[in-house]
């Protein structure tokens, strides 16, 4: 019951993802790492069956290609955290978490506990147009919360494209630790990530994609985040500390980044 890349290759006007095979299970956090332009967040559209992979390749879920499964099917399996949500201005913080409900029973307990799970209960009623950049990325993942945590299919999926970019570190803490329990729970989550140090803490499992859309490592963070495989992807230079008995992996420029690998 798995969400799977298979032999996937995928171009625009030139090619951005070349030959990916990837495999994500529920129950876990997957974090997918690379360059800008790398394709991760393409390869997060073609996972949800919101673009079809017509090159070479497929997505599947639980065996069946994503592509071909109805809207109102795959809402019920995967929910998405787009990195730059396109929200109608004129809805409330609530509406716009309710949208995620459109085609199922009322269920005000689960936005509202979204809402909760979020710190934005006491925004509910403003207009997404006053929010912040980082409360409209809270309100996206609300929604998703309300949108997979009502949902009775098997297997379910949360894919989230740089789902903390905008977040303040208090509220970068708050989403991941929310993510951990909904992979506690036996929903799998699939993470794009920038923020080595805030990913490599809770991720179960690590690709890594280079500038090309290749894969350039997978495994667990401890073996795939080290200097020498990020120093080829990044093209910038690591380096091991040890730090309150955490193996942290530092960038070694004026603004150093650490990624905390368990």
């Amino acid at each position: 019951m798995t969400l799977e890349a298979r032999s996937l290759s995928f171009g625009y006007r030139k090619p951005v993802l070349r030959d990916l095979t990837l495999r994500f299970e529920p129950g876990r956090i997957a974090l997918i790492v690379g360059p800008n332009g790398s394709g991760k967040s393409t390869l997060l559209r073609l996972l949800l069956g919101l673009l079809d992979p017509s090159d070479t390749g497929v997505c599947t879920l639980a065996g069946r290609p994503v592509h071909a499964l109805t809207p109102a099917r795959r809402a019920e399996h995967l929910a998405y955290v787009p990195h730059h949500p396109h929200v109608g201005y004129a809805y409330t913080v609530r509406q716009y978490v309710s949208f995620a409900l459109a085609s199922r029973a009322p269920a005000s307990d689960a936005i509202e506990a979204a809402l909760d799970q979020i710190e934005l209960r006491d925004l509910g009623d403003v207009p997404i147009a006053e929010l912040s950049a980082g409360q409209t990325q809270r309100a996206s993942i609300a929604r998703a919360l309300a949108q997979i945590t009502t949902s009775s299919a098997s297997p379910r999926f949360l894919l989230a494209d740089e789902p903390t970019s905008a977040l303040d570190p208090r509220h970068v803490g708050q989403v991941l630790s929310i993510f951990r329990r909904l992979a506690d729970r036996g929903v799998g989550v699939v993470l794009t990530m920038h923020d080595l140090a805030a990913a490599g803490s809770i991720a179960d499992d690590v690709s890594v994609l280079d500038s090309e859309g290749r894969l350039e490592a997978q495994g667990p963070p401890e073996v795939v985040l080290v200097p020498g495989v990020l120093e080829r992807v990044f093209r910038t230079t690591f380096g091991v500390v040890e730090s309150q008995g955490c193996r942290v992996i530092v960038r070694r420029d004026h603004h150093p980044e650490a990624a905390a690998i368990r």
